[in-house]
């Protein structure tokens, strides 16, 4: 007699993770944020809720952790004899375990001195040389894609707080 995993063709990781992730937004959408997030009672009608993004995430996570649950229940994996794709095209390349730590260390020094610089240089002059310092440790040589991403992600995150949540970043 087999197995429901054989039958299935399941996919024990993917399984879990799945339903673990929509418990735990489940568990945002209808505990967390409810019991901890306060609506004050002059929020004027142009102004986003406090509640909105919490509830996006929560919503968002148990969304993709369902497709993953599914895709997991329908026996969908990935092929290992592909090739992973690198976002620049390169080839990804083989790292001693001293270069790791190296880049571990790097990462490490780099969120320090982002923290400390943040508040007298600003988000936007720190959040770009952080991008920029990090993608090159992480093997990104390709200064188009460096550009793009390290000037982009930060000046899309500044726009979208300062006008849809009127939040201003320092």
């Amino acid at each position: 007699m087999n197995s429901i995993k054989e039958r299935l063709n399941l996919n024990k990781g993917d399984f879990i993770l799945g339903l673990l992730g929509i418990l735990f937004g489940a568990y945002i959408v209808f505990v967390a944020v409810p019991n901890t997030v306060r609506l004050p009672g002059n929020i004027r009608f142009f102004y986003q809720r406090p509640d909105v993004l919490p509830y996006t995430t929560g919503i968002l996570i148990a969304l993709f952790s369902a497709l993953i649950f599914f895709q997991a229940l329908l026996g969908k994996e990935t092929k290992e004899e592909q090739k992973p794709v690198d976002a620049c095209n390169e080839e990804p390349e083989e790292i001693s375990p001293k270069d790791l730590m190296l880049s571990v260390g790097l990462l490490i020094v780099c969120i320090f001195l982002y923290i400390a610089f943040l508040p007298t240089v600003g988000y936007l002059v720190t959040s770009i040389i952080f991008l920029g310092c990090v993608l090159l440790i992480c093997g990104y040589r390709n200064i188009l894609f460096l550009l793009l991403i390290s000037v982009g992600v930060p000046i899309a995150l500044s726009t979208f707080f300062e006008r849809f949540l009127y939040v201003f970043l320092p």
